[in-house]
């Protein structure tokens, strides 16, 4: 099924916009990046995503990474496209709001900082959450920090996003 789809999402001209790369991203949960079907997958759905003129909008920016629960950042495949989904967040104007901080670092626990991709993920989204005026209720903050907290505090990304997420923790619920 996976390897019909890739076929005909590599022979459409269609571009695709916002809703269809947060929707189609937002599919890929539950999928395993260990399957070279998924991987094939990733690869023609990255070229499209790179192809796209679209802006991602909070929600959007917010589902696409929803959808990298289950995929690994040890696959090239899954590299590449959080290098383009990292171009598409930072040229978005889009403001995050809480839940769209939760949706995106909470999904992030497959991610490895030990790889310089997912490291410029981390960069992006934390210049993102920094430019929020979002402050993060205790649900939020915990989703948030459980995505991220096997990332390795060594990195200065790491270290970053973790001092901006304790500045947007909302002090009346802590």
């Amino acid at each position: 099924m996976l390897t019909e789809l890739t076929k005909k999402i590599k022979a459409s001209k269609a571009e695709l916009d916002a809703q269809d790369i947060s929707n189609t991203l937002k599919g890929m949960r539950g999928k395993s990046s260990d399957h070279e079907e998924v991987r094939c997958l990733l690869t023609e759905l990255t070229k499209k995503i790179k192809a796209s003129s679209a802006e991602l909008n909070a929600q959007n920016i917010g589902n696409a990474l929803y959808g990298l629960m289950s995929l690994s950042s040890d696959h090239e495949e899954v590299r590449s496209l959080l290098l383009v989904l990292a171009s598409k967040i930072e040229e978005s104007s889009a403001e995050l709001k809480g839940h769209d901080i939760a949706n995106a670092l909470g999904s992030m626990e497959s991610l490895s900082s030990d790889h310089e991709e997912v490291r410029i993920l981390l960069r992006t989204m934390t210049k993102k959450i920094e430019e929020s005026s979002a402050e993060l209720t205790v649900p939020n903050y915990n989703v948030a920090i459980y995505g991220v907290m096997r990332m390795k505090v060594s990195y200065p990304e790491v270290q970053a996003l973790f001092e901006v997420l304790m500045k947007k923790k909302k002090r009346d619920d802590f």
